[in-house]
């Protein structure tokens, strides 16, 4: 499986221009939250979450230790109002790549 190691490399994959004024402009936070949309949907391809049924679906979540997020671990879908539905995974291992690779813009969307 090919995962995107930066947000150009999953704009490659999704076809969209990282130099888009929509990832360039606006507030940190904002800016983080689409680029990680993004990059979610290109570790996903095809898979989109079903939130119809009992399908499975996997989520990143993090700790502060004061000053930035640490990855702590994947959960299994439950219902969390603070987790997106666009930045959950199919399997495990998607949902941990996406929380440890991008911790970076992790904690400018959660931390901003």
């Amino acid at each position: 499986m090919n995962r995107p190691e930066t947000f150009e490399q999953a704009c490659a994959i999704t076809g969209d221009n990282p130099t888009d004024e929509r990832f360039t402009t606006g507030p940190v936070d904002e800016i983080a939250h689409r680029k990680l949309k993004v990059i979610a949907a290109a570790i996903n391809g095809n898979w989109k979450a079903d939130w119809n049924n009992k399908q499975r679906k996997y989520f990143a979540l993090f700790y502060s230790n004061g000053s930035r997020l640490v990855f702590s671990y994947v959960n299994l879908w439950c219902a969390f109002a603070s987790v997106s539905s666009r930045l959950c995974f199919h399997n495990e291992e998607d949902a941990k790549y996406f929380g440890t690779q991008f911790i970076d813009l992790h904690n400018d969307f959660l931390n901003s």
